[in-house]
Formats: structure tokens, C-alpha cells, sequence
């Protein structure tokens, strides 16, 4: 015999598997998005640094070679005063 409330649960069961369905999907859609947020910015990190590192090193080779070119200018200079070259 058919009781009366078992559509009323069959549908509170339709609903609910609904419902868990749904926040899955919201859930999945959030973390999705929170992985993707965080490799951009790791990945924005990792070029930054490789960027920060390749800097150093060609700006540290050009000013070693810019001091030298100016020791080596300055010692000409206090050569030249002090022998009285000029």
C-alpha cells in the first residue's frame, strides 16, 4: 500500500541530491579558481626572480667593467697631476 509522503520524500531526496550537486559544483568552481590565482602567481614569482637574477648578473659584469674603465681613467689623471703632464 502507497503511503501518502512518499512522494514528499522521494522529492526531498530529489532536492537534496540537488543541492549536493550544486555546492559541488560552486566548490569545485572556487577551488578551481583558487588553484588558478595561485599559479599565476607563482608562476609571476618564478619569472620575477629568473628576471631579478639575469639583471644581476649583466648589470654586475657591466658595472664591474665601468669601474675599471674609471680606476684606470682616475689613475691616469693623478699620474698626470702628479708629474705635471698637463
Amino acid at each position: 500500500m502507497l503511503r501518502q509522503d512518499d512522494g514528499v520524500d522521494d522529492v526531498r531526496e530529489t532536492r537534496h541530491a540537488e543541492d549536493i550537486k550544486s555546492e559541488w559544483e560552486i566548490r569545485r568552481s572556487r577551488f578551481i579558481n583558487v588553484g588558478y590565482k595561485e599559479g599565476i602567481e607563482e608562476g609571476k614569482a618564478s619569472s620575477l626572480q629568473a628576471g631579478f637574477d639575469e639583471g644581476y648578473r649583466n648589470s654586475t659584469a657591466a658595472g664591474f667593467s665601468a669601474g675599471l674603465k674609471r680606476g684606470k681613467q682616475a689613475t691616469l689623471d693623478a699620474c698626470k697631476k702628479a708629474f705635471k703632464l698637463t
